[in-house]
């Protein structure tokens, strides 16, 4: 599997052939800052993935499937991305207070979340909860190779 560092310039050359706007890289200092305020760690791959490039937009989309990976300043846990009543439906949820949601699909029809604690995986929010990739590594290769998977 490749490197975050090696699929970002991927990432960034389908964003480029869409005129979709490259953000500049976040400082490790922001990055501190988002995980004090949320009070998690985001997982290593993650942090990578921010200090090269910051996201999208929901506003643009990656993939042709219209994936977007959010800027750092937009991600936030589950119970504050679905605030009551529509939180109710997602209780369930192992450890959602320290469950990042970091991307969508067509504008939120799903949203993707990462476990800010072992086994960090990335799981579906709005389609059962259930486990899509084992990494955001793992996440980024399957949106880039074969993005369906993902739902």
């Amino acid at each position: 599997m490749q490197t975050v560092s090696e699929l970002v310039p991927q990432i960034v050359a389908l964003m480029e052939a869409e005129n979709v706007p490259v953000r500049a890289p976040v400082s490790a200092d922001r990055v501190t800052e988002f995980e004090k305020r949320w009070n998690v760690e985001l997982p290593a791959d993650m942090r990578e993935f921010y200090r090269l490039v910051d996201g999208t937009s929901k506003d643009h989309s990656i993939t042709d499937e219209m994936f977007c990976i959010w800027p750092l300043s937009e991600l936030m846990p589950i119970p504050d991305l679905l605030s009551e009543p529509h939180y109710a439906d997602y209780r369930n949820v192992d450890g959602a207070s320290q469950t990042i949601c970091f991307s969508d699909y067509m504008i939120d029809s799903d949203v993707f979340a990462i476990r800010t604690f072992a086994p960090h995986d990335i799981i579906t929010v709005c389609s059962g909860h259930r486990p899509v990739a084992s990494s955001f590594t793992e996440f980024l290769s399957k949106m880039l190779v074969e993005p369906l998977s993902l739902m």
